[in-house]
């Protein structure tokens, strides 16, 4: 008698059931079976795999996996107790508030790394004219002046180097050309005839 007391008990304070039905198995965090056919599924958009429904005034979250389908039940405490469902809904909304400025500040630390990135699609490219933004003086601030001073620094090496060849050839070019001209001025002969 007393254990089915301390069971009313707990499943009047756990407002949250878990079901599982494998091949074979199946098991339960609450003493009543769900009946499966009157619970009306409705598939979430992104994820097939994961459905959610209403029956008897309590909700249903089914998850399929490969070894069985778990059935999260969400049970009618609510109506019992009114003021627990605004203290779910609060929590609810604070942790999807915190996990919402979490993604938001990660995102705007890990932005450098994704400047960084495009800096180095855009170097293989051959743009040794772009550069990454600089907003911190941290350690991703630091490598990405590094970054910067490396690309300005390979594009002053091949500036260099062209302007190099440049000059080789026109160099190169004169004394070429000055020879050319005193061949044709040559007269036809054995002389000639050596220097081609």
């Amino acid at each position: 008698m007393r254990s089915r007391r301390t069971t009313d008990l707990t499943q009047r304070q756990a407002s949250l059931q878990i079901h599982f039905q494998g091949a074979g198995t199946s098991w339960s965090t609450s003493p009543h079976p769900i009946d499966r056919q009157q619970i009306h599924f409705r598939a979430w958009r992104d994820q097939p795999d994961i459905r959610g429904g209403m029956s008897h005034g309590r909700f249903y979250i089914e998850y399929r996996h490969d070894t069985g389908d778990y059935i999260f039940e969400l049970s009618g405490e609510y109506e019992r107790n009114p003021a627990l469902k605004w203290i779910h809904g609060l929590i609810v909304l604070s942790i999807t508030l915190i996990l919402l400025g979490a993604y938001m500040l990660i995102r705007r630390i890990l932005r450098p790394i994704k400047w960084l990135d495009a800096g180095v699609k855009e170097v293989s490219r051959g743009n040794l004219k772009h550069r990454v933004p600089v907003t911190k003086s941290d350690e991703l601030g630091q490598l990405s002046q590094a970054f910067n001073a490396m690309t300005q620094r390979l594009n002053e090496v091949l500036t260099a180097k062209e302007q190099l060849l440049r000059d080789v050839s026109h160099e190169l070019r004169s004394p070429l050309t000055r020879m050319k001209v005193a061949l044709e001025f040559v007269k036809e002969g054995r002389t000639r005839k050596l220097v081609q």
